[in-house]
């Protein structure tokens, strides 16, 4: 009798092991419950999971977590470590500065400004006239972003004028402008004065002897312009030289140099069509896509007249054609995440697909990892 109990109980203790180790083989690398999570490059789960979180920027990214009936932002480095203090969660924002991450917090009596491991870097006393309009309007906010040279535009308060500061807190610039706006990557901004807009180096000196109407700038060294309201807008560069006639247009401000290429337009309204140039105003593409993105990683996506992305290449050659509703853009490892019939996958440069398209949501690897949504026992199938 007792030996057939000991046998019951050792087939029992059989069984709930093998009933485990299923369990263990079937939820091995899939989602425990539906949200995102992050992959690595073989498609292995790396991460817990998050209700929202974003991509990798500069080692850092942001997720939300609810928290009674509030969305709070939080920030994580690459270990998937929660970094700062509770008292800055929902109220900070991320930026890049000479390619490293910074954070930014406004109260308000002033600016405060800490590094990616949330250590202080600065604190600016500064009086603001309401949150809400710190920065998000442009009639009315008083600070600008933090351009890639480490300064940023500060409205002052006694003049009314604005000037430029470093993450340090210092004065680099004094305020003498009736506008400010950012830094880009070639070392200018755009300002205001009473008789028109002009562009500034980091010194705080005219890059251009005349004032414009209007001025936005691409890159590469290239503005495109408006010298008054009986003018066309034109391409010149930072000497004040044309480059280029009317005819060839640069409508959205989102559009810039990258790879060496710009995105510009042909034609008005719905007859318009985009394609690119070069610094040499030479078209890479001519204009006949109905919309592109930038160049990334040495290829950019292109929308066809049948509403379908594809890819060109920097050879001008569509070298992916328009077959998906829609795509981003290629990121590390050369992979691009691309939707079909509602579904999101991933191709390689080839466009040979490295994860089929079956997934809610997944978006280009950065940082060596991809944000994906996942549902509840889903796993990612890497195409070998």
């Amino acid at each position: 009798m007792k030996v057939n109990n000991k046998k019951k109980m050792i087939s029992l203790l059989f069984l709930v092991i093998f009933i485990i180790s299923c369990n263990v083989i079937y939820w091995h690398n899939r989602a425990f419950k539906e949200g995102d999570y992050f992959i690595d490059v073989e498609g292995n789960i790396v991460s817990k999971r998050y209700e929202i979180a974003g991509s990798f920027q500069d080692g850092i990214t942001s997720f939300t977590k609810k928290e009674g009936d509030k969305d709070i932002y939080y920030y994580m480095d690459t270990s998937f470590r929660v970094i700062g203090s509770a008292k800055y969660y929902g109220d900070l924002w991320q930026e890049s500065c000479n390619g490293e991450a910074i954070f930014i917090h406004l109260d308000k009596n002033g600016i405060e400004i800490f590094n990616k491991e949330m250590k202080p870097i600065s604190n600016i006393p500064y009086v603001f006239d309401g949150i809400d309009n710190m920065r998000w309007s442009d009639k009315e906010s008083q600070m600008g972003n933090v351009g890639p040279n480490g300064l940023f535009p500060l409205k002052d308060k006694k003049s009314g004028l604005w000037g430029y500061y470093d993450i340090k807190g210092n004065e680099v610039i004094a305020p003498k402008f009736e506008r400010a706006k950012n830094f880009n990557s070639d070392d200018v901004a755009i300002v205001r004065m009473s008789d028109g807009y002009r562009i500034i180096d980091s010194d705080g000196n005219y890059k251009l002897e005349n004032p414009f109407k209007e001025i936005y700038l691409c890159g590469n060294g290239i503005a495109y312009v408006q010298k008054d309201e009986d003018s066309e807008f034109q391409f010149i560069d930072l000497e004040g030289n044309v480059l280029t006639d009317e005819k060839i247009k640069y409508t959205d401000s989102s559009k810039r140099f990258s790879d060496g290429f710009l995105p510009v337009q042909i034609g008005e309204y719905a007859q318009s069509r985009w394609g690119f140039i070069d610094s040499n105003m030479e078209y890479l593409v001519e204009p006949q896509y109905e919309t592109v993105h930038n160049f990334a990683n040495e290829m950019a996506g292109v929308e066809n007249k049948d509403g379908l992305w594809g890819y060109v290449d920097i050879t001008g050659q569509e070298v992916i054609p328009c077959q998906f509703e829609s795509v981003y853009d290629f990121g590390e490892y050369d992979l691009a995440p691309i939707k079909v019939n509602g579904k999101y996958g991933m191709i390689r440069k080839d466009g040979s697909y490295y994860i089929e398209p079956y997934l809610d949501d997944i978006r280009p690897f950065s940082d060596g990892y991809a944000c994906v949504h996942l549902k509840k026992g889903q796993k990612v199938k890497v195409c070998k």
